[in-house]
């Protein structure tokens, strides 16, 4: 496989989003084949290393599962609210 950005492999993964990734790159909680990686952008080929988040390993993964909600009216569209109305994470 070719290699990748690092970013986008924690992305793949589940982890966080790329930029959220990225914080964790700079905050160096991300190894490498057990070195601490800060440089943004880094390239690796994930079937040829181990990258670990927090001191455990994460997996790509290889299928992605999109679900579709007929959201109902008064619902709002986010997964959490600070003001604890109706979001999507009370039907998902």
């Amino acid at each position: 496989m070719a290699e990748m950005r690092l970013n986008k492999i924690i992305a793949d993964a589940g982890i966080t989003s790329r930029r959220g990734a990225d914080e964790l790159i700079s905050d160096g909680r991300v190894t490498v084949d057990g070195y601490v990686v800060r440089e943004l952008g880094k390239k690796v080929d994930p079937e040829k290393v181990q990258v670990m988040v927090d001191g455990e390993t994460i997996t790509r993964s290889t299928t992605k599962t999109y679900l579709a909600l007929h959201k109902p009216k008064g619902v709002l569209s986010t997964m959490y609210d600070p003001e604890g109305r109706a979001s999507l994470s009370d039907f998902i």
